[in-house]
């Protein structure tokens, strides 16, 4: 497995968890 994709992966996995977490906060403070 080439760096490249890796990093590349990593870049997607994190930015899905950063929106995620950002609904799920929204979420939250509307309740």
């Amino acid at each position: 497995l080439c760096p490249f994709l890796v990093a590349y992966l990593e870049f997607w996995f994190h930015l899905v968890i950063n929106i995620r977490n950002k609904t799920y906060i929204k979420l939250v403070f509307k309740l």
